[in-house]
């Protein structure tokens, strides 16, 4: 698992060398034991000299250089936009300025707002303001506690039971089956916090207790911490729908598709409906749609006679209509869903975010696509495509800018732009620019940085990117650097860059792309096959035994292992984690790589790997495993992780430079990846949408912000909310319908975030639960979690947008009672405890 301590004094002495020690023997000591782990397995390669002597780049400048993102831009001549005819902005009352978008928090502007801002009462100052947290039911709920405890797969750990038996026969021991029988029947009576997790890794299968318990099947997967729940989601959904149904809704989860409502209530079986040619044109153009069907489809012969045969007489080929008139009925349908869309963004709480990427496709066309995520007027979390077109020509952003305003103009959303999250490609920069103009001359206000967010996996990417293009040089900047520190490198240390220098990533990919290409990859599946029935396949594992004097004897003993029958994967530049998850797929699959490649010698000699080119494989995928785990944790579905960005940011840095001390010639290389990191978090320190998403997660506020920033930044994080509150203040008191109940904030997304970042957060010292300076309290160790007040939220739009310039019409006693309101609302939130992660 991916875990940074958050108390660097406590994590640096436990990874450092021992007194005495010097980084270059700490790293010999680390290449006698993994060397000891892999010896007589593989044969090794005869020393390659290396090549020539080039220059290596500075992280701080050569890489922060380098082209961001895969995207191409192409030059084009524009014409001239000079006559381009602007839309006058709308007529507002008391000629205020247009509420700011900037930063996209604010209340979203209404155009039918017209009721001006109301005196305030002749009150004090002090009068008390309703509180910002209020508190919850105090009644022990056990499924309400449940369900504020799942995580984004508990859907599929409740089904499963971690076992050690592999199947598909049932285990020779009736105690185990048992034994899981007895787990099933206690399960249906009701779920424990365990069981929405992961079963430990002691256990290297899952199993599904419905097979077990309905059909005597003992149906396994392997236990892992990714890739595995598509297909027992899959499988839950198509052999368990009603069961896999009911256990989601008793936890509280989402996940309820088609699949599951099928098997539970046959919604798909339309009964009491005349066939019409109308009626059969909408349900061919549905499945067109839903499977991605040509339209010739509708021509073919036997698709035909399908549908008369199921008719029974009541479906006739002349009534099953042509091709153009089905393409007809979806372009009807389409825009029918797209006018529900209108009207449901048009009531959505709050502003729109935005998202959108540009690729292309086999053929070279590219396309845009447009995402919309909002919370509707039902107080759900909407993700929709709002757009998906190709985009002709340059891909300047000038281009793309127009494109993406005519989406938000066609769904009539400018006034309610939030963020827009892209990656970090260069036209993307000049997209924002183009597109506030576009936005500023509709007659509302805009940034182009302060309504931006950049895609963290993006930032992530080329931080790897960056640490792969340094491992050339890594190994001479530490081999200098131990020279000039008065330590000579040893022979071992040597021989070991010597062997990075020749980059055994590269001939690991080089190894996959010879071994996916035809009869190979069926050879390889076969050797995979065939070793595990044989048990061909064996790797040194530490023992720890007993000795005469009862001290602890640890020793290495060689264990069968078997092997997973898979493919092995290749590396794709425009997706996140790729590379390691290629490297990690051969580090596993390596022993029968190594046998396959080893019986074909004569084709693949150049391809095997000595010990140590296998072990500095290993050593890179270790480099890749902390930024890996980074960006999963923040890219979650669903679920708002912004707050989380600069906290996972600085602690991947502080955990990556930690593996760079441990693996010493890989330091430099890591510290290229972390300049790319500090580009952006630099450029985004002061960026209010950042500041005010830590500061509304009531597992944050400004912990961090106190630990980790300047006195004056601190300030500036504090009157930047303050801003906010008092616009959104100043939007609530312009409007006159009646505001209803404030609504519970669900802290459900915050508690399943917490689930991530336990591995981030495991010291109770860490400074993320402790201020110095006493602004945010830390959770009373008293309380227990379940009897914390609940997060209300305040009338609709009560915490700000951005504007930064007041009302004109305010007067001075006006604008003192509503800071004052600020302040109380600002100081009481503050002051309250916060929720534990």
């Amino acid at each position: 698992m991916f875990s940074i301590n958050l108390t660097h004094s406590k994590a640096y002495k436990a990874s450092s060398a021992p007194n005495g020690t010097s980084p270059d023997n700490h790293l010999d000591s680390h290449l006698k034991q993994s060397s000891a782990q892999f010896t007589g397995a593989y044969a090794p390669l005869g020393p390659c000299p290396p090549g020539a002597q080039a220059q290596p780049p500075s992280p701080s400048t050569s890489h922060l250089g380098l082209p961001t993102g895969s995207k191409r831009k192409y030059g084009t001549k524009l014409g001239d936009t000079a006559t381009r005819k602007v839309r006058k902005a709308p007529k507002r009352v008391l000629d205020l300025p247009p509420l700011a978008a900037t930063a996209g928090i604010g209340p979203s502007l209404q155009r039918d707002v017209s009721v001006p801002l109301p005196s305030p009462s002749p009150v004090l100052p002090s009068h008390p303001v309703p509180p910002t947290y209020v508190a919850s039911d105090q009644t022990n709920n056990p499924t309400k506690e449940l369900k504020g405890r799942a995580t984004g797969a508990s859907d599929c750990w409740i089904h499963l039971l971690g076992v050690h038996e592999t199947g598909p026969d049932l285990p020779s021991n009736p105690n185990v089956v048992k034994a899981a029988k007895e787990e099933w029947v206690r399960r249906t009576k009701g779920y424990l916090p365990e069981d929405l997790r992961r079963p430990n890794d002691k256990f290297p299968r899952l199993l599904c207790l419905h097979c077990l318990c309905t059909s005597e099947k003992w149906k396994t997967w392997i236990n892992s911490d990714g890739g595995t729940t598509t297909g027992i989601r899959t499988h839950l959904e198509k052999y368990h729908g009603t069961s896999y149904m009911s256990g989601c809704k008793s936890i509280g989860s989402n996940r309820v598709n088609s699949a599951s409502i099928e098997d539970a209530g046959n919604f798909d079986d339309v009964t009491g409906e005349d066939v019409t040619p109308e009626g059969l044109a909408r349900y061919i153009a549905e499945l067109v749609a839903d499977q991605d069907l040509a339209f010739n489809i509708i021509q073919a012969k036997t698709f035909r006679r399908l549908l008369c045969y199921v008719g029974q007489g009541n479906i006739q080929a002349s009534d099953i209509p042509e091709r153009r008139s089905v393409a007809k009925v979806s372009s009807d349908l389409s825009q029918k869903e797209k006018e529900r869309l209108k009207e449901d963004m048009k009531n959505s709480q709050g502003r729109i975010s935005f998202t959108s990427d540009l690729w292309t496709n086999s053929m070279e066309r590219p396309f845009m696509a447009v995402t919309g995520h909002y919370i509707n007027a039902a107080h759900k979390t909407i993700n929709a495509l709002m757009g998906f077109r190709v985009v002709k020509g340059a891909h300047a952003g000038t281009i793309l800018a127009r494109h993406l305003f005519g989406v938000l103009k066609e769904y009539d959303v400018v006034h309610k732009i939030g963020s827009i999250t892209l990656d970090n490609a260069s036209n993307n920069n000049t997209m924002m620019e183009e597109l506030a103009r576009l936005v500023r001359a509709e007659g509302y206000n805009f940034d182009k940085e302060g309504n931006r967010i950049c895609c963290f996996p993006h930032v992530i990417n080329l931080a790897v990117v960056a640490f792969m293009d340094a491992l050339d040089f890594t190994g001479n900047k530490y081999l200098a650097d131990q020279i000039k520190s008065g330590c000579p490198p040893t022979k071992r240390t040597k021989n070991y860059v010597l062997a990075l220098k020749q980059r055994p990533d590269k001939k690991c990919r080089a190894t996959v792309v010879a071994l996916r290409k035809g009869q190979r990859r069926v050879a390889l599946r076969q050797t995979i096959i065939e070793g595990n029935e044989r048990g061909h396949f064996k790797r040194q594992q530490p023992t720890e035994e007993p000795g005469p004097d009862g001290t602890i004897i640890q020793g290495w003993a060689e264990a069968i292992v078997k092997l997973r029958v898979v493919e092995l994967l290749l590396d794709v530049p425009t997706r996140w984690s790729s590379t390691r998850l290629m490297l990690d797929c051969f580090v596993e699959q390596y022993p029968a790589i190594w046998e396959y490649l080893s019986k074909n010698k004569e084709a693949f000699s150049d391809l095997i790997m000595s010990d140590l080119e296998y072990q500095i494989l290993q050593d890179i995928l270790a480099c890749l495993d902390v930024p890996h785990r980074a960006q999963e944790l923040l890219s979650a579905e669903q679920t708002p992780t912004l707050s989380l960005a600069f906290p996972v940011y600085d602690q991947l840095i502080y955990s990556w430079r930690q593996v760079g001390k441990r693996l010493g010639p890989y330091a430099y290389a890591v510290e290229c990846g972390i300049a790319k990191i500090e580009e952006y978090v630099t450029r985004s320190r002061s960026s209010p949408i950042h500041i005010v998403a830590m500061v509304l997660n009531p597992c944050l506020k400004y912990t961090w912000i106190d630990a980790q920033w300047t006195p004056n930044e601190k300030k500036f994080a504090r009157e930047t909310v303050k801003r906010f509150m008092l616009q959104h203040l100043e939007a609530h008191e312009r409007r006159t319908a009646v505001v209803g109940a404030p609504e519970n904030l669900s802290t459900k997304a915050s508690r399943a975030q917490g689930q991530g970042v336990m591995n981030l957060f495991l010291d109770s010292d860490s400074y993320i639960y402790h201020d110095e300076l006493g602004v945010t309290p830390p959770q009373s160790p008293e309380i227990p979690a379940g009897m914390l007040p609940t997060p209300q939220r305040l009338a609709p739009n009560m915490f700000a947008s951005s504007p930064y310039a007041s009302s004109p019409s305010k007067s001075a006693s006006e604008l003192f009672h509503r800071e004052a309101i600020v302040n109380a609302e600002h100081e009481q939130y503050i002051n309250d405890k916060i929720l534990p992660l």
